[in-house]
């Protein structure tokens, strides 16, 4: 997939990478948002913020019934993954 860097608005204080491909199917795009959100002096929140846009009656149906939940489970494996290997690279 081929993926353009695009931002939007958040909290003072907040970071933020956001990417946006067309290339999936069925939808016309996708974004994907990453905030980081500091804690305390060593520790962030990090949310996920995902949003598909599909014009077409047939890909709106498609997006609604399976992708939606296809996106939201690869992203939360990716999470997952992140969460481990950090955890083994603080473990070293």
């Amino acid at each position: 997939m081929n993926f353009v860097a695009v931002t939007k608005e958040v909290e003072m204080g907040q970071l933020i990478y956001g990417e946006m491909t067309m290339s999936p199917l069925p939808v016309d795009a996708a974004y994907q948002f990453y905030i980081i959100d500091p804690t305390s002096e060593s520790t962030c929140r990090l949310k996920i913020e995902n949003y598909l846009e599909a014009r077409a009656l047939l890909k709106k149906i498609a997006t609604r019934l399976f992708v939606r939940k296809l996106f939201g489970k690869n992203t939360q494996q990716a999470i997952d993954n992140l969460y481990r290997f950090v955890e083994q690279k603080n473990g070293e």
